[in-house]
């Protein structure tokens, strides 16, 4: 101990014992730093995405924290933004000159590290003594491994359009003009795990509108649906993945994801762009990760495996698996092997919808080889991909550089390297005969108070890659260039200005923008810590962006601009230690020259209680709204089931109430129930289509079971 003493500056020693004595450690509530940092990642979701991947590492987290004394283990806080590059790399520079921690609590003579960044990792964070890894022996991973069984229950309870009777001669002249199956949507989920390096999960579901066990009796739906129907649910994923495990670094069998780099030769999972928080612009790629979540299209499904030592690594991966494809040229399509599009929504309700259902098979194999150390890291990856139709591009002018044919080979490199505290990253990636692309970009704190991020990224209109996700204002890696600039300023101890700034352009035309266009968005957003209890944020955002003038595509446009002023105010405060209260007040703008300016607010109110034993939870929310127009529509995160995401729109004028029941009826048993409302006060119908609904009422009910043995 008194070597090790030698190594600390005296007067932070003192300082150390002095917090210890003084203060205790306060715990933020885990769940809330959870949902904080999900809402946050979340922010520009403008549809309701399966998050699950993303809880179940915060989950796993919970469940086995990460030593910050291993350099693997420490490595797991930084794609959740628990601690960001500049901080991982001071811990690793201070556990190199003084050895490892002996408490979490002596993360505050790390510099970049203060209380309240410790109170929110306490819950996700050990200080041990780092062990030699050893093979797990079966008889210990199954008696120490834990099982948990999900059951979810969703309804609508107004009736759909969708689920209205129709007699048989209407069904034969329109066979699309029903669902087939009921309006019930389950789910179940089997997860098991032992630590962080063994792990095993079966997903079901079954969507609203979807066959479950039902007879469709209908001689004209069944000559056209053919065997495309299954009993039981629609979707299953399932996976088996190791870590950790000597040579072997990951391993999986079943579903997967691969996450690379900055995202731009190979990223299959849902990622995130641009955010308040500003710095987040680097992705951490994961490597292999396991497959969790219902998104029934964007996975992969076969074996990969990650062979290293403490520099290098190699990486094999193959996947092969149905995928849904839309728009077909013909209703001979699935025999001449031609589609125009490989986009599917997973949804499997109408006739329609169950001829596109593993449409296609996608075939995908490739390796990547990786080399580094604390300071600098460089990798190579290449993927070639094959379908067995050949897809063939509509002819509208906008899609002439998009995917054709049946074969895709993209082949590039990522590299981080750190000089001084500056942190440069970046990635390049050629497609055979296509395109290339790049991004880059760097995160510098200048000072204890002031950090810079700057990314740059060009992606050629030619460029296509059916795996790629890296940072863009497009959902496409493809026909963009911008540049990207953010701070985070701590002006005081209490007060924190974020914000950014992105300039970009689309060399060629895109969906409804019939030119090259170009545009730009800003946002600031300003946090104080008034107290430990209450804390607020302003933030104002601005967007604009080239469009058509009209709608018309019968011919080329004329390009107006569109702006969007987006301005909110959001104060979150403890009134009691088991009650906790939100407000937020947002009002949105959005002007054209076709149209003028359209505007809407949102005002809500939420309140928490969490019971001294925390077995009961209550949440609960009050929303009015006014919105003139869907283009001003409003989105706001709201607290659902666990595994649950919901970023609802609102739109028209009304109100949206919601009730949320969490209750742990033992140690092993876990129920949750959601009650939600929303009354819209200038329509007479809700939704269109099949999902149109009579009236101005749409009432929401879930309910979910976790068990665990």
């Amino acid at each position: 101990m008194k070597y090790r003493l030698l190594h600390i500056n005296t007067y932070k020693t003192i300082f150390i014992l002095a917090i210890f004595l003084l203060f205790s450690m306060d715990v933020v509530s885990q769940d809330q730093v959870i949902k904080t940092a999900i809402e946050n990642l979340t922010e520009k979701a403008e549809r309701e995405y399966d998050y699950s991947d993303l809880l179940d590492d915060f989950l796993a987290l919970q469940a086995n924290p990460a030593n910050i004394n291993s350099t693997v283990d420490c490595e797991r806080l930084i794609p959740l933004f628990l601690i960001d590059d500049l901080q991982y790399q001071n811990l690793r520079q201070y556990i190199e000159k003084n050895g490892e921690l002996l408490s979490v609590k002596e993360l505050l003579l790390v510099d970049g590290f203060n209380l309240e960044t410790i109170r929110n990792l306490n819950s996700f964070i050990k200080a041990v003594k780092v062990q030699k890894v050893s093979y797990p022996k079966p008889s210990k991973v199954l008696k120490y491994g834990k099982h948990q069984i999900f059951l979810r229950y969703q309804r609508t309870i107004q009736n759909l359009d969708g689920f209205s009777n129709r007699n048989d001669s209407t069904i034969t002249a329109n066979p699309n003009s029903k669902y087939l199956g009921n309006a019930d949507k389950y789910y179940l989920k089997y997860k098991f795990q032992y630590s962080d390096r063994i792990s095993a999960g079966l997903v079901a579901e079954k969507d609203a509108g979807e066959v479950f066990f039902e007879n469709i009796n209908n001689p004209v739906l069944d000559s056209l649906i053919g065997d495309k129907v299954q009993k039981g649910f629609d979707f299953y994923a399932a996976h088996l993945y190791v870590q950790n495990m000597g040579l072997v670094k990951q391993a999986v069998i079943g579903d997967y994801h691969l996450l690379f780099g900055q995202g731009l030769n190979m990223w299959s999972a849902l990622a995130f762009g641009k955010s308040p928080t500003a710095l987040n612009i680097k992705k951490y790629g994961r490597g292999i990760k396991p497959n969790s979540s219902t998104d029934e299209n964007k996975f992969l499904r076969g074996a990969a495996v990650k062979l290293g030592r403490e520099h290098w690594s190699i990486t094999a991966f193959y996947s092969q698996k149905k995928q849904d494809a839309s728009d077909f040229i013909n209703p001979d399509d699935q025999e001449t092997n031609f589609l125009s599009s490989i986009n599917g929504t997973g949804f499997h309700r109408t006739v329609s919808e169950l001829l596109k259902k593993n449409a296609l098979q996608v075939q995908l194999f490739g390796a990547r080889a990786s080399f580094g150390n604390n300071f600098f890291r460089a990798a190579i990856t290449a993927s070639h991909t094959k379908l067995n139709k050949d897809v063939i591009a509509k002819p509208a002018p906008y899609q002439y550089f998009q995917f054709k044919g049946n074969e895709n080979t993209v082949i590039g490199g990522d590299y981080e390297f750190r000089v001084l505290n500056i942190n440069f990253f970046g990635e390049y990636s050629y497609q055979i005969n296509g395109g290339w692309a790049y991004v880059g970009g760097l995160t510098a704190p200048l000072s204890n108070r002031f950090a810079l991020s700057v990314l740059y990224r060009n992606y050629q209109k030619d460029y296509v890659n059916l795996f790629g996700a890296a940072f863009g204002e497009n959902t496409q890696n493809n026909n963009e260039i911008g540049f990207y600039t953010g701070f985070s300023f701590q002006v005081s101890q209490k007060l924190q200005l974020n914000a950014y700034t992105d300039i970009f352009k689309f060399p060629w035309l895109k969906f409804q923008i019939d030119a090259p266009s170009y545009g730009t968005e800003y946002l600031a957003q300003l946090n104080y810590e008034l107290s430990r209890r209450v804390q607020m944020h302003f933030k104002v955002k601005y967007k604009n962006k080239l469009h058509n003038l009209s709608n018309d595509n019968n011919e080329l446009q004329e390009l107006q601009e569109q702006e969007k002023y987006g301005f909110r105010y959001h104060i979150a405060y403890s009134v009691h230690p088991q009650i906790t209260l939100k407000n937020r007040i947002e009002y949105q703008i959005f002007k054209t020259k076709s149209d003028g300016k359209q505007s809407g607010f949102l005002i809500y109110q939420d309140v928490a209680y969490n019971s001294k034993n925390n077995r009961l939870t209550l949440m609960g929310r009050l929303a009015l709204f006014d919105v003139e127009d869907y283009d001003s529509r409003i989105y706001a995160y709201e607290n659902d089931l666990l595994y649950v995401f919901s970023v609802p729109a609102y739109y028209n004028r009304g109100v949206r109430i919601y009730g949320l029941v969490s209750y742990k009826i033992t140690n092993k048993i876990q129920f949750w129930l959601k009650l939600a409302n929303t009354w819209y006060e200038n329509v007479d119908e809700i939704g269109s289509g099949l999902n149109r609904i009579d009236g101005s009422n749409k009432t929401e009910v879930r309910c979910q079971l976790r068990i665990k043995i």
